[in-house]
């Protein structure tokens, strides 16, 4: 099994959709409609609609072969991002759903 996507609501589905895609490289692979939109990288797909039409998402992890990179866009943003003992960076979207950005070969025993 594995993940097949996940679904990010949220009170503007474009603003967000353009934060995954301008901060974390992200590309639109699919838009339902004029508010849902469909976003992947490498093997990550998940979707931001409006947030009247689906329920919350409590944590999301990318894994990233370039950790660095992504945590500097996320910066450039002017969000906050907090290292954790776990060696997981630590950050809210826009929306405020957290997230985390780690390498996958890291060690994560914390």
């Amino acid at each position: 099994m594995k993940l097949g996507h996940i679904e990010i609501p949220s009170e503007d589905a474009k603003q967000t959709a353009e934060f995954y895609c301008q901060c974390l490289g992200f590309t639109v692979e699919a838009v339902q409609g004029d508010d849902v939109f469909w976003l992947a990288r490498d093997a990550i797909s998940f979707l931001v609609r409006p947030k009247n039409s689906a329920g919350d998402v409590h944590n999301v992890v990318f894994y990233s072969s370039a950790v660095d990179e992504d945590v500097q866009g996320v910066r450039q943003a002017g969000l906050e991002v907090r290292f954790g003992s776990d060696n997981c960076h630590h950050f809210k979207d826009p929306n405020g759903y957290p997230l985390q950005i780690v390498d996958p070969e890291a060690d994560h025993s914390g």
